[in-house]
């Protein structure tokens, strides 16, 4: 009897190439939809589309690094980074939000407690830029950190991510906090007055912090960094920062200026230059001299805390031998942020209210802002009925300069996303139409509005949760009255 042929018995190489065979129609025949990349995963944004540029904390070699004071109470543990977007397409983009995230476990830095890393750009016209700022803290460190290295990533999303999930993003770009420099306060590094206003600032309204001071003498390369705030419990999530202006008055003669320790900090005299940065929190001062400043920060009010918050403006300094911070409250006069107060709410109507045999309903949704200035919605979000189905391209607004769009579908709720902003102490509407179908019953649907983290609904609370609601009936006709004469 001869033995079996070798070739008969499946080899380890066969048996290898079956399993592989197998994965692969396994891989073929499940939705694509169960393998969303993980942010991780998504593309570098191309230069030809809209692109996201690390220009505004970075030095002059290119380096980020995290400024901190631990040896001092309260300490200063968090500071600002911000990134500048850019549509360099020849069209205006679709709605842009961006978002940090992918910090290392266990790493140094990390986002504020109180900072949930998204922010909402809107669209952008052909060529136009905007930036955005985001707040880190050092939560457990308390020595320098020279070639940290923590990666972070910065990630563009066409909505809001919290909506549409991590498969949605479009690109990304990818940054680390190189080093982290532990400093001190310097006297002559002194910080004179900040002013808060509006203050109280209304929900979706802005806000200004305007913090005047003095240098001292600049030393080494002259940098310059800066952050509108560094305690670690800083409520980044109510109080979005959107730009950075700095006038700085400067000499290259003599002594430097003395700049006047009071409100405005401008000097007069000697004869002074000025040099104007915008939407950097880094540069390089024009002179070693010492010098006056006035930096202006704008925010919009996102959120409301639980009380006021102490400002905590602070400047890190090239003084030669190292970096050092201006002194937190040089003269105890650091004003408080009020918490801010909602002017906004809306309401939901809708025509007819009654549809005998179902049919097309017209909704609208109008926005009421009591403010005196403009406030910008972040999201619309309505859920229809069960049964109900959205007309596609009904939608219409007057809150938004061009067409809104038709929303984000998700089972039964649609969500717009493109920046409506309710004009100052008036109206404005949001209008579409859904089927409703022919089945006897109440078909009711809701409608709520975000300003960052804060519910926008039919009431100024912002505790509560009171969407607008309107209802349609199907099945029960128009009932009338009619007279005739029994003659």
């Amino acid at each position: 009897m001869h033995a079996p042929a070798h070739s008969a018995q499946p080899t380890w190489q066969s048996r290898w190439i079956r399993a592989l065979l197998a994965w692969m129609l396994l891989l073929a025949l499940l939705p694509v939809a169960a393998f969303n990349p993980p942010s991780a995963a998504a593309a570098a944004c191309a230069p030809g589309g809209v692109t996201i540029l690390d220009n505004v904390v970075a030095d002059a070699t290119n380096k980020l690094t995290f400024y901190e004071d631990t040896g001092i109470t309260p300490q200063l543990r968090g500071m600002y980074v911000g990134y500048t977007i850019k549509n360099n397409a020849a069209t205006t983009s679709a709605d842009i939000w961006i978002k940090l995230d992918s910090f290392p476990g266990g790493g140094r830095i990390q986002l504020g407690a109180n900072e949930d890393g998204v922010q909402h750009v809107g669209p952008l016209a052909a060529g136009a830029s905007k930036q955005v700022y985001f707040y880190l803290v050092d939560a457990s460190g308390s020595t320098d950190a020279t070639g940290l290295n923590e990666p972070f990533q910065v990630n563009l999303y066409p909505g809001d991510p919290a909506i549409l999930g991590a498969g949605a993003e479009v690109c990304d770009y990818a940054d680390q906090i190189d080093n982290i420099d532990d400093s001190i306060k310097a006297a002559a590094n002194a910080v004179y007055t900040t002013i808060a206003g509006p203050n109280p600032a209304a929900i979706g309204g802005i806000m200004t912090l305007t913090v005047v001071g003095e240098t001292g003498t600049v030393g080494g390369d002259q940098g310059f960094a800066l952050t509108p705030a560094a305690a670690a419990a800083w409520p980044a999530n109510a109080y979005q920062m959107t730009d950075v202006h700095v006038d700085y008055y400067w000499t290259s003669s003599g002594g430097g200026l003395s700049c006047p320790n009071k409100v405005g900090g401008i000097p007069t005299s000697p004869p002074n230059n000025l040099t104007q940065f915008d939407d950097v929190l880094y540069f390089i001062a024009p002179s070693p001299k010492s010098a006056c400043y006035k930096v202006t920060y704008t925010f919009v009010a996102t959120g409301v805390t639980t009380g006021p918050t102490s400002v905590s403006a602070t400047n890190y300094i090239n003084s030669g031998t190292q970096f050092k911070h201006t002194d937190p409250d040089v003269n105890g006069i650091f004003s408080s942020i009020q918490p801010a107060d909602n002017k906004t709410t809306l309401t939901k109507s809708v025509s007819p209210a009654n549809l005998p045999t179902g049919g097309t309903a017209n909704y609208t949704i109008t926005f009421n802002n009591t403010y005196t200035n403009t406030v910008t919605l972040d999201t619309i979000q309505d859920v229809l009925p069960t049964g109900a189905t959205y007309v596609n391209n009904s939608s219409s607004s007057t809150c938004t300069a061009s067409p809104i769009g038709n929303p984000t579908i998700s089972g039964q709720t649609l969500t717009w996303f493109n920046e409506p902003i309710v004009p100052a102490s008036l109206t404005c509407t949001l209008t579409y139409q859904a089927t409703i179908p022919n089945t006897t019953g109440a078909y009711t649907n809701s409608v709520t509005a975000k300003i960052g983290s804060t519910q926008i609904d039919t009431t100024l609370a912002t505790t509560d949760n009171a969407p607008g609601t309107a209802m349609v009936t199907v099945g029960t006709p128009a009932l009338s009255l009619s007279k005739s004469d029994g003659g």
